[in-house]
């Protein structure tokens, strides 16, 4: 066979080692179960062999893939790249691999993803998006009582009924209102993300919240954004074409505050010439960005 090598399996492995094919495959899953003499012996054979366990005969017995599926919502959007990387790395240390869906705010992608779920494609799902596929919601009553290794990230909403790790939406927003107050400012202009989010609605009662407080809810002026760079530039061009313009702008993501900001110095607006670690402000000036 002009010096081809054979493909090894689980037997030539056994062989080589005088040992069980069982004990070949306790030492590829459980090696600490397995007494170091005899560990030593099977690793060494299957070095010389050249073994790979076939990964997909090993999930059709275990019923585990060894899998986690994460979808986003819009995988242009570099908020996501350092979540991303903490779930990789936290992924990586209990051995399992990530698969990422980038879903395009596409309810059709959505259903398509969860489906790996139920197929035992992955064996979890993290959706960083905030809606829940039938198809995930199916597999969570399949498994009840049981909690399913379902979890959602970013934009949690009580009403999913699934694990969620986020911040306090309102309380930050409302941090951020203090600041500006705390600035001098008084007439200040939102621009939210879409509504449908539960991250856009929690913010926006945070900031509501504080200003009411401050009797000031009457001088707010809120946009509808949708957490592109595009929409913070169309509404700083609307907020800086009034008469009576706010002296400090307040976007609920870091893109649209891009947009604010290059449309503001378009305008010849020089802002802002002040930044906090979670905050810019330019007294006088419109601009505020908060983090997500």
């Amino acid at each position: 066979m002009n010096g081809a090598r054979v493909a090894s399996t689980i037997y030539t492995v056994a062989k080589r080692a005088g040992v069980s094919t069982a004990t070949v495959s306790r030492v590829m899953s459980q090696p600490e179960i397995v007494s170091p003499g005899t560990r030593s012996k099977v690793l060494q054979a299957v070095e010389d062999l050249g073994y790979a366990p076939n990964s997909a005969a090993r999930h059709l017995r275990t019923l585990r893939s060894g899998k986690l599926l994460v979808t986003v919502p819009d995988i242009c959007n570099p908020f996501f790249a350092l979540i991303l990387q903490g779930i990789e790395d936290a992924a990586h240390r209990d051995g399992y691999a990530v698969l990422l869906g980038d879903t395009q705010h596409d309810e059709t992608r959505e259903e398509r993803y969860a489906l790996m779920l139920r197929r035992k494609e992955a064996d979890g799902l993290i959706f960083l998006g905030h809606r829940l596929p039938d198809a995930a919601q199916a597999f969570i009553r399949s498994v009840a009582p049981r909690c399913a290794p379902v979890v959602n990230s970013c934009e949690f909403s009580t009403r999913l009924g699934v694990p969620g790790v986020h911040i306090d939406n309102a309380k930050a927003a409302a941090d951020g209102m203090d600041h500006l107050y705390r600035l001098g400012h008084r007439k200040v202009a939102i621009v939210t993300g879409p509504l449908v989010s539960p991250l856009s609605r929690d913010r926006l009662r945070g900031v509501k919240a504080r200003a009411k407080a401050a009797d000031l809810e009457p001088d707010l002026e809120i946009v509808t954004g949708n957490f592109s760079i595009e929409s913070g530039a169309e509404a700083a061009d609307r907020l800086l074409s009034q008469v009576s313009k706010p002296t400090a702008i307040f976007c609920f993501n870091d893109e649209m505050a891009m947009g604010v900001l290059d449309m503001a110095r378009q305008r010849g607006v020089a802002c802002p010439r002040t930044c906090r670690s979670w905050a810019s402000t330019t007294s006088g000036s419109p601009a505020t960005s908060i983090r997500r």
